[in-house]
């Protein structure tokens, strides 16, 4: 395990600068410059195929750009994974699970990943969403699936 790299605050939490994607003869994002600072909250609207997943995925090296930069808390994502993930969380637009894991299975496991989790939030979380930490995860609705995967997103409290 890598030691945590401090996180200097002029750094800005996401930068891009000139990001492109393309796949094969789409252009999936086009030159696309951001800049998210410290403490501020965004949110991403487009259209279907306008690249916002495509850009996230870039940010947490889950794809890597044709060409740009991308920066999180001031690291690349290609060279500092561990210590970009290790801050971030995600909650994809689809959402899947170990189908034999229950609720709390999945929340564990999800757990036994992080240096923190807040069992209070989890359990707060748990008892707002009410849902039934012994449910096989197979059998939660898609919005169920979100919401547990928005426990397993906040309760480890990233940076």
């Amino acid at each position: 395990m890598h030691a945590e790299q401090p996180f200097d605050a002029s750094d800005a939490a996401i930068e891009v600068r000139g990001l492109v994607r393309k796949f094969k003869r789409t252009d999936a994002v086009d030159g696309l410059n951001l800049r998210v600072e410290p403490g501020r909250c965004y949110g991403f609207f487009g259209r279907n195929g306008a690249g916002k997943t495509t850009t996230i995925k870039c940010l947490l090296n889950l794809i890597r750009p044709t060409a740009g930069d991308v920066k999180v808390f001031g690291l690349d994502p290609a060279t500092a994974d561990v210590a970009v993930k290790s801050r971030l969380a995600y909650v994809p637009d689809f959402v899947a699970f170990y189908p034999w894991m229950t609720v709390r299975q999945a929340l564990d496991y999800s757990a036994a990943f992080r240096s923190r989790w807040n069992l209070d939030t989890e359990r707060a979380l748990l008892d707002q969403f009410r849902l039934d930490q012994r449910q096989k995860t197979t059998h939660l609705s898609k919005g169920q699936r979100t919401q547990l995967a928005l426990i397993a997103a906040i309760c480890p409290e990233p940076v």
